[in-house]
């Protein structure tokens, strides 16, 4: 789905790509996606391991930075908007997977 995206600090919008996926246990930003709209990202105390739906250790290694976010999208005919923190990592298809965090 089209989301509209911009950094806590700066509020400068961009119009990109998420998935709303059940599965994922935290919210997610492509790191590209993090480079081309230079939003700021902060270092985690703590690496966070990335694991696959089966189990395995995913190829983008741990988690070491997040991108607290606004977000707006339309949901049912509404616009939805929240600030939200994104776990920066690689992902595949989209730019965004919103979880159930």
């Amino acid at each position: 789905m089209k989301v509209l995206v911009a950094s806590e600090q700066h509020q400068i919008w961009h119009e990109t790509q998420a998935l709303i996926d059940s599965g994922c246990t935290i919210s997610c930003i492509n790191e590209e996606t993090v480079k081309k709209f230079n939003l700021e990202k902060k270092t985690l105390e703590h690496a966070v391991p990335v694991r696959n739906a089966d189990g395995t250790l995913n190829t983008a290694r741990s988690i070491t930075h997040v991108v607290t976010a606004c977000l707006e999208f339309n949901l049912n005919r509404e616009t939805h908007a929240e600030t939200i923190q994104l776990a920066v990592t690689k992902l595949g298809c989209k730019d965004i997977f919103l979880g159930y965090d």
